[in-house]
């Protein structure tokens, strides 16, 4: 499912993120600006590109994809080494 989950499109990954945070079909519609049913059709094609049964699954598979290649942001090299994500100038 993993792989499957990198093929995502910019819009389904937009999709995925408010799908995980519980959003519904109408808020995700309205977050971004397009149709309810234009969202329900994104989340049935993400449904089958992941062979997932529900939103949760799907959900859930997003949230793992996205902790699994999001670097903590102690590792990150644009932080500075005090950690408030604040720069000296």
């Amino acid at each position: 499912m993993d792989r499957d989950v990198e093929r995502f499109t910019p819009r389904e990954r937009e999709v995925a993120e408010l799908l995980s945070a519980g959003k519904s079909n109408k808020e995700m519609a309205h977050a971004l600006g397009i149709a309810p049913s234009r969202t329900k059709a994104i989340v049935s094609g993400m449904l089958k590109k992941l062979d997932a049964r529900s939103r949760t699954e799907l959900a859930v598979a997003w949230v793992e994809w996205k902790n699994s290649h999001t670097e903590p942001a102690e590792t990150r090299n644009d932080l500075p080494p005090d950690g408030t994500g604040r720069k000296n100038l």
